[in-house]
């Protein structure tokens, strides 16, 4: 088994998890969310950089991981090379499904679905410039739906009227005019795909999940199986919040509901209880 970090800030990482998950079982997950700090689609990028960096370099110094996964496309369009360069085991990003969605397209237009960041960021206009030649890219940065994902997966009814009004600069334009494949570019959005996709019933709906979930299978199924001492504490299956304060019952019960049994606060700067 494979110890694998999950990180973002707030529960959408969940849904790449779910994906790794479904591709390769031999892991034994624990999850970091910055919730002091969400949602950091309206962040500056050197404050997502610093703070995704710091905080990742810190729990892998205080504890035993094979991977890390940073489940979060704004954090990773961002902080992911800064991780690399602090740590010395493989980190996987997610970055918005440009690629696959250039391809895939008939009409030659495509949505990209994501935070203010992740749109906005240069990381994000190098991939449509490299794969989406030749293809009408039509983005949409949302904040409001990171909001409607978090409190669907608490529990909490949604609102379809909230969802299309957000949707409505492609909705508004003529069929022929809108984009048939549309790239869920925030892994908070995929808890919502259902309701997206009763707003364009007629877009086929990407994301980066289960390519995620194959690169870590390759990468993982490529390391030799190490053995290591047994540890007094176990950080399998926790999920570690940045503002226990913050931490609502209902998240506390997303994440068992995901299978993380207890949910902690990290302080790096001070000793775990566990």
């Amino acid at each position: 088994m494979f110890n694998v970090l999950f990180f973002d800030s707030g529960v959408g990482g969940l849904s790449v998890f779910r994906d790794v998950i479904a591709e390769y079982q031999e892991i034994e997950p624990c999850f970091l969310f910055d919730n002091a700090f969400f949602p950091y689609g309206d962040k500056p990028s050197d404050f997502i950089r610093n703070r995704v960096t710091d905080l990742i370099r810190r729990i892998t110094e205080m504890y035993h991981f094979d991977m890390v996964v940073i489940a979060c496309n704004t954090a990773s369009t961002i902080a992911l090379q800064s991780v690399r360069a602090a740590i010395s085991i493989p980190v996987v990003g997610v970055v918005p499904a440009i690629k696959p969605a250039a391809r895939l397209t008939k009409r030659k237009i495509i949505g990209l679905l994501a935070t203010p960041g992740t749109v906005a960021r240069s990381y994000t206009h190098d991939l449509i410039r490299d794969f989406a030649g030749g293809v009408q890219v039509l983005s949409i940065g949302t904040t409001e739906l990171v909001r409607i994902a978090e409190d669907m997966l608490a529990g909490l009814s949604c609102n379809l009227g909230e969802i299309a009004e957000v949707l409505s600069p492609w909705t508004s334009l003529p069929e022929y005019r809108q984009p048939d494949v549309v790239v869920l570019g925030c892994t908070h959005f995929p808890h919502i795909k259902n309701e997206i996709h009763c707003i364009m019933p007629q877009a086929m709906l990407i994301d980066s999940g289960r390519a995620i979930g194959r690169r870590v299978r390759s990468l993982l199924g490529a390391m030799p199986k190490k053995m290591y001492p047994e540890r007094e504490t176990s950080v399998a299956n926790v999920a570690f919040c940045t503002d226990m304060s913050m931490l609502s019952e209902q998240n506390r019960q997303v994440f068992n509901r995901f299978g993380f049994q207890k949910c902690l606060e990290f302080r790096p700067d001070a000793g775990q209880d566990m």
